[in-house]
């Protein structure tokens, strides 16, 4: 397959992994949650870093921030063997997720037919590394057990059986998006820069290949400021 169908096919295991849940969830917990609280850094702020490990390795860090007991930002970072992957930054009235330039392993994420994040991953090839639930935007990491279950079923699973295009389609512009907006705060762009192809994509950057709607659709990156867009109507952000 090429990378393309890879990405959407392992979009697609996910999916199916999510709605047997219920199946796969069972066995040893392996994952193991750190918990630290800060309030000296930043006076008002109540600092709350929580470290996942599994099998011993660390892949998920969130840090969120609260003032008040309002959420004011939380960072959540995404690891697999050591290396940073990606990321997911909330805000009170926005949020976006992100690819680091240059990571060896891909991520992704998926979002319901709402429009909500449910779940991401990180994968190399067709093989499923990490994998994280989440729930009203935090997100959880799975246990070994879980995820080898989940690559028993994605070995199962006939690879004609194709994804929703449009739910890909969705995918794939929240991730545009997220590559935008990490671009811009990396190099203090203003909301009305529009990045290149150049900037966006390629093996250095934030994705590695500039992705293709599974129908045949072109995107329009636009502005900062700009949600993506795909030419096929019905394929919106």
């Amino acid at each position: 397959m090429t990378p393309n169908h890879v990405h959407e096919f392992m979009k697609t295991i996910i999916a199916y992994i999510m709605t047997c849940i219920s199946v796969v969830a069972a066995g040893t917990n392996d994952v193991q949650v750190f918990t630290a609280f800060n309030t000296n850094t930043q006076p008002g702020i109540l600092i709350t870093l929580e470290t996942f490990t599994r099998a011993g390795q660390t892949n998920l860090v969130r840090d969120t921030r609260t003032r008040g007991g309002t959420l004011t930002i939380r960072n959540q970072t995404f690891y697999h063997d050591g290396v940073q992957i990606g990321g997911h930054t909330t805000y009170p009235t926005t949020s976006f997720t992100y690819s680091v330039a240059g990571a060896p392993y891909s991520m992704s994420f998926q979002y319901d037919a709402s429009n909500q994040l449910r779940s991401a991953l990180v994968t190399s090839n067709a093989t499923i590394l990490e994998l994280f639930t989440c729930t009203n935007g935090v997100f959880y990491s799975k246990d070994s057990a879980f995820l080898q279950k989940a690559a028993s079923l994605s070995a199962s699973l006939p690879q004609a059986q194709g994804p929703d295009a449009t739910a890909t389609c969705r995918a794939t512009l929240h991730h545009l998006e997220g590559a935008k907006h990490t671009w811009a705060l990396e190099h203090r762009q203003m909301n009305s820069a529009v990045p290149t192809d150049t900037d966006l994509f390629g093996r250095e950057a934030y994705i590695r290949e500039k992705p293709k709607c599974p129908r045949g659709g072109t995107y329009t990156i636009g502005a900062v400021e700009e949600h993506p867009l795909c030419s096929i109507p019905g394929h919106t952000f």
